[in-house]
């Protein structure tokens, strides 16, 4: 079977502080993953070999910041400076049977159109153990009648709050701001999905 032409792709966190470069086969695939950690960071992956990576400016180890939760058989790495996703890394002590030594977020490479590309799943939520147990949700306080509440955090529980809307989400209604934001940098490329609300309908955990 004939080797597939490599091709070069350079990818970066939205400031720029980290740069790096893939040189891989064409992409024309993805893998999606409803984990808590690849969910709410909205990642479309790619998962290369080692050698096929290769760091352009700052360091991964020093520029960017890993986090590791539950059995911490993976870290997740991202730029401290504007909160971009890049890439997870196996620990040498992962246990965790087929997972990858290094995943790729595609939303940071450059001139990539992610969604052209085929996209897998993987039910991370139902098979990766053990389940996510976020933080207690903020109290919605007084609402309004027709109201809805909302509960977030980050991943790690540091920050939690609660949005009250007029109106239930939709999914027509995240369609239209999915499309309404796709070519702004700042929203593509950590995967962020956006909705607009009043500041007073706004509550978060002191």
């Amino acid at each position: 079977m004939a080797v597939p032409p490599l091709v070069e792709y350079r990818g970066n966190c939205h400031c720029g502080a980290f740069k790096f470069k893939l040189k891989i086969p064409e992409l024309n695939q993805a893998h999606s993953c409803n984990c808590s950690i690849c969910f709410k960071n909205g990642y479309l992956w790619t998962f290369p070999a080692r050698a096929q990576f290769t760091v352009v400016e700052g360091d991964e180890d020093t520029t960017l910041k890993s986090y590791l939760f539950g059995k911490q058989m993976m870290a997740h790495k991202f730029c401290p400076t504007c909160g971009t996703s890049v890439m997870e890394v196996r620990m040498p002590h992962s246990t965790q049977v087929g997972a990858p030594s290094l995943g790729i977020n595609l939303r940071t490479l450059v001139d990539v159109d992610v969604d052209s590309l085929l996209v897998h799943f993987f039910d991370g939520a139902a098979v990766l153990k053990p389940p996510y147990e976020g933080p207690e949700p903020v109290a919605a306080g007084v609402m309004a009648e027709g109201t809805t509440a909302y509960h977030g955090n980050c991943h790690c529980g540091a920050v939690a709050y609660t949005l009250v809307s007029p109106h239930k989400i939709s999914k027509s209604d995240i369609l239209q701001l999915q499309h309404l934001f796709k070519r702004c940098s700042t929203v593509d490329i950590p995967g962020h999905k956006y909705n607009n609300f009043q500041r007073r309908g706004f509550r978060i955990r002191n």
